[in-house]
């Protein structure tokens, strides 16, 4: 995700599609949280029965959603404040 808004704010500041780009960056971000959510589960599955492993993959897109708001959050901020610099 980091990459992902690094490569969004150079596209923005070089004048280049940025709303197609924004469009592709969040579908591809979807697809890889989705993808991993799914091998979460196939790795926890082997370790965890029960409860515990219900817990764990309930868990998963909590965090993930929080991690990946923050971060995108954050690449927005940035975006926002070096456009006020110049």
């Amino acid at each position: 995700m980091v990459a992902m808004m690094i490569i969004l704010i150079f596209a923005i500041n070089g004048g280049s599609g940025g709303e197609i780009l924004l469009t592709v960056i969040c579908a591809a971000a979807c697809i890889a949280t989705i993808v991993g959510w799914v091998l979460f589960i196939n790795t926890m599955r082997q370790r965890f029965r029960g409860s515990s492993l219900v817990l764990l993959i309930l868990a998963y897109p909590i965090v993930q959603a929080v991690l990946l708001f923050s971060i995108f959050f954050v690449g927005c901020l940035a975006a926002v404040w070096s456009e006020g610099i110049h």
